[in-house]
């Protein structure tokens, strides 16, 4: 018996393993990026430089669900123009750059009826991820439909 994977089928545009994105590596290194370029500044500070709680002391509940609230009401007023999918494993992370609506996933053990007729690319969100691409010289593969697996 082998070791099953999550398969992921998305439509954009697929990068090679060691590709240096301008964000780095990773969903919240993208996060954090894309906050920098659009000017966003949080409420109040909670963490320090390494992710730890300031002077080491958990800020009280509320006080981070508005810290976080700040950030999800960013996001919905900046959506990222792409979702970022991870593929091969997590020792080996492979990216595309994906029109968000695309994204499908089957996760092991439960298998997803796919609909051929839902295979059809948002224009809008394909060109807004091709100009994107373009603003920050991004080169991959695409853009076209990809299946890849992915083991963590």
């Amino acid at each position: 018996m082998g070791q099953s994977t999550n398969a992921i089928l998305c439509h954009g545009f697929s990068f090679d393993e060691e590709y240096e994105f301008p964000w780095g590596d990773g969903e919240e290194e993208l996060e954090e990026w894309w906050h920098e370029i659009n000017g966003y500044s949080p409420p109040f500070e909670l963490f320090n430089k390494d992710g730890n709680w300031l002077d080491g002391k958990e800020a009280p509940q509320e006080k981070v669900n508005i810290y976080f609230a700040a950030q999800r009401q960013f996001l919905r007023e900046h959506p990222l123009p792409m979702a970022l999918v991870l593929h091969c494993s997590g020792d080996y992370p492979m990216f595309i750059l994906a029109t968000p609506s695309s994204v499908m996933e089957a996760y092991r053990g439960y298998p997803k009826m796919l609909d051929p007729e839902h295979l059809q690319v948002n224009i809008k969100e394909l060109r807004t991820l091709e100009r994107f691409c373009e603003q920050w010289e991004l080169e991959g593969d695409g853009p076209a439909w990809w299946l890849v697996s992915l083991w963590i």
